[in-house]
């Protein structure tokens, strides 16, 4: 039994706070991509910080970062391909979440920078020390703008208005959207914000599109943004402390990753 295994990286191959695959992790993936196993991580992280956290696996692998809208190959940093947002799809964003407390991130779809802007000044103060963290890529104000187009809009905030958020914009149907819980603090939510035809699942497709499916796909994740990719696998795992309406598509459910769970769930079903 060979074929595809597709990755989610926060919560499901790291610990929550911590950006370093485990290495006894790394090397059982390493062992299995040696026995013909075939890789593919898939985050809502940037491409800057997936590469960072993927760099201790040495095996050849693909990751799609900013929740599938952009894929790559590794060790080429080759890119397959790449969906992105407009500049109109950014003013429809702004004028939906006027009002809203929470901060806007925006990430440009050609260089690695990024721009932001609060739209609560309670929230700007509490929030930007934590976005300084979680992004390396040169963060700018809106001010600073001059891209045309943008990979991944990200809303930092608390879950009760990014929720409301998302019900509008799943209503409106112009754009995708998920949200999870923040990897480094459980009290903030992130909602991602791509173009309609950008997920986990339509990156995997894509994928599949151009290097063939062949053999078993086996899928791993733990959160709302994973849902799209799992319902691409003919295996899906949930971790243990995934929310609950993702925790009804699993065939597995794994341990946390606190104890390196995906081991024990992907022994289970290759070996």
């Amino acid at each position: 039994m060979t074929g595809w295994i597709a990755l989610d990286v926060d919560g499901t191959i790291t610990v929550n706070h911590h950006d370093i695959i485990p290495k006894k992790v790394a090397m059982y993936l390493k062992s299995l991509h040696l026995k013909g196993w075939k890789f593919v991580f898939l985050t809502g992280r940037s491409r800057v910080l997936a590469k960072k956290i993927l760099s201790s696996l040495e095996f050849p692998f693909f990751f799609a970062p900013q929740n599938g809208a952009t894929l790559f190959e590794s060790p080429s940093q080759k890119k397959i391909f790449g969906r992105y947002l407009s500049k109109n799809a950014l003013s429809y964003l702004e004028k939906t979440s006027e009002q809203l407390d929470c901060t806007m991130i925006v990430y440009s779809g050609v260089d690695q920078r990024c721009y932001w802007k609060a739209l609560n000044y309670r929230t700007q103060v509490k929030s930007l020390p934590m976005i300084q963290r979680q992004i390396e890529e040169d963060l700018l104000p809106f001010a600073q703008m001059n891209d045309e187009q943008f990979s991944l809009v990200e809303f930092v905030g608390y879950f009760d208005p990014l929720a409301k958020l998302c019900a509008r914009l799943k209503k409106d149907g112009i754009l995708q959207s998920s949200l999870i819980q923040h990897p480094f603090d459980p009290n903030y939510y992130l909602l991602l914000v791509t173009d309609k035809d950008v997920n986990k699942g339509s990156a995997l497709r894509e994928l599949f599109k151009r290097k063939g499916r062949g053999g078993s796909v086996i899928a791993a994740g733990n959160d709302d943004n994973d849902l799209s990719m799992l319902q691409e696998a003919d295996i899906k795992i949930v971790m243990a402390d995934a929310p609950q309406h993702v925790l009804k598509e699993a065939d597995f459910i794994a341990p946390s990753a606190q104890t390196c769970g995906i081991i024990q769930a992907l022994k289970k079903i290759v070996e």
